[in-house]
């Protein structure tokens, strides 16, 4: 009860701000009528109806963007053979099968796209890229499992597609890992592992075991190991 009491005195309290300027602007306008001054609070509701419709503007801007982050919230399956709209082709630097994460603006949803060649069938609108991910193998005959997430990749976050674009998508194999160092104070060291794919762009991999850093002294001895329990 005490929570819905002061729900409704802050409803109310909302009204009043909302709503309270337009007293002071028509007594103004009636006194400026009867030569009566009123300029002051002609300019006084000007002023708070007007920091009143930015207010509405912007809370009703949340909601919209709230209800369209909540909308693309829930992922659906794309099939391309049941959709009715527009479609385009994104074409990857890889063959094999992968998925793709995205949020089309035409649709007002995100979507989950599945490919074994390695070309997605995607509706032709703006697509808001989120993640891909695949599994490659390397010369060494060991699965690795690939992540590209898009919102460290600019130039690809966002694509603009047309009906029957077909568009390269460029992340893929070669990978390459280097390992920087940097000192710290008291003697400390800093090191800075770096994973990216043959366009430069960040990757995160992972295979059935966690990789491991050794670090060597001068003479070829390990002096410090450790596991990469988390990728």
């Amino acid at each position: 009860m005490i929570y819905s009491g002061i729900a409704l005195i802050t409803f109310l309290l909302f009204i009043a701000v909302m709503t309270g300027w337009i007293w002071p602007l028509s007594a103004g306008i009636i006194k400026r009528r009867r030569d009566d001054g009123g300029t002051g609070l002609v300019i006084f509701g000007s002023i708070w109806g007007s920091l009143a419709l930015f207010i509405a503007i912007f809370i009703g801007f949340t909601i919209y963007n709230i209800q369209k982050y909540y909308s693309g919230g829930t992922t659906e399956e794309f099939e391309p053979e049941k959709y009715t709209g527009s479609t385009a082709t994104i074409t990857c630097n890889f063959k094999g099968q992968a998925q793709l994460t995205a949020f089309s603006s035409q649709d007002e949803k995100s979507y989950v796209f599945h490919t074994s060649n390695g070309v997605f069938t995607v509706p032709a609108s703006v697509l808001d890229l989120s993640y891909c991910h695949t599994q490659l193998k390397g010369d060494d005959d060991q699965t690795w499992t690939a992540h590209w997430y898009f919102y460290n990749i600019k130039d690809l976050r966002q694509l603009d597609l047309t009906e029957s674009d077909n568009v390269d998508l460029e992340i893929g194999p070669p990978f390459e890992v280097s390992v920087r160092r940097k000192k710290g104070t008291e003697g400390r060291q800093t090191i800075n592992i770096s994973t990216r794919d043959n366009f430069g762009h960040e990757v995160s991999l992972r295979s059935g075991t966690a990789p491991s850093v050794e670090i060597l002294d001068e003479t070829g001895a390990v002096v410090w190991t450790h596991k990469l329990s988390y990728g």
